[in-house]
């Protein structure tokens, strides 16, 4: 009698993220169009109109903030057109939901903080670390892994930026 043979781990690991991949799609989700919309619509008043105490058009370090924008798009991207299969419609009491609605709410609120020429190290920030909370959170709850790792990399340069800035 012969013995069936099972699936050897690097099988096992294709089948998986074989799978894994297969739950996506590309399609276009509204909730993460209008986030990312509401995200970088501060920065676009920004480009345009500068307050008068601007301490980031100040820094010395364009090259990360240039990089993070890039990844910001990247992130949006993502968020906007990589969809799961079974995508649920967005439960607005989760806790990834409320924590990404708070998170742009502050974000906002420092944006007009920064723009009345109130420029604190706490509203600096919330400049920085609130966009990253929101699409992360956003991520996670629309279950969208992919988009994580440039929101990742979106905060390690928003961060360094602003640390170069502080310090």
């Amino acid at each position: 009698m012969a013995k069936k043979r099972g699936l050897t781990k690097g099988e096992k690991c294709k089948a998986a993220v074989g799978g894994f991949l297969a739950s996506y799609r590309l399609g276009l989700d509204a909730w993460a169009l209008g986030l990312c919309g509401i995200l970088i619509l501060p920065l676009l008043v920004w480009a345009f109109y500068s307050p008068a105490n601007d301490v980031f058009r100040q820094a010395p370090t364009d090259a990360l903030r240039i990089f993070g924008y890039i990844f910001l798009a990247l992130s949006a991207v993502v968020l906007v057109f990589v969809v799961k299969q079974e995508q649920k419609p967005v439960d607005f009491f989760s806790p990834f939901a409320v924590f990404a609605l708070l998170s742009v709410i502050l974000y906002l609120v420092a944006w007009v903080f920064y723009f009345a020429a109130y420029v604190n190290i706490a509203v600096l920030l919330f400049l920085t670390i609130l966009p990253c909370t929101g699409l992360g959170c956003f991520a996670a709850m629309r279950r969208n892994y992919f988009a994580l790792v440039p929101i990742l990399i979106f905060f390690a340069l928003q961060l360094s930026y602003t640390c170069i800035y502080i310090l």
